[in-house]
């Protein structure tokens, strides 16, 4: 099953439940960190919501 993480790329919007922009970026790289230590293989998926769908589409198609 493939990995898929979000890019952090989409503007960030304040909210009460949210840290920061700071933190998201924090999070990002924890999260692409712990990924690599792991050796799970992930495709960072980026751009606006239609292109997230094609990039996950063309990872999900060549696995099979």
């Amino acid at each position: 099953m493939p990995t898929f993480v979000c890019a952090d790329d989409i503007p960030y919007e304040e909210q009460d439940v949210r840290e920061n922009e700071a933190w998201r970026g924090r999070i990002q790289r924890l999260v692409l960190k712990d990924l690599d230590a792991r050796r799970i293989p992930y495709t960072v998926v980026q751009g606006s919501v239609e292109e997230r769908a094609r990039q996950v589409r063309r990872v999900l198609d060549q696995a099979d």
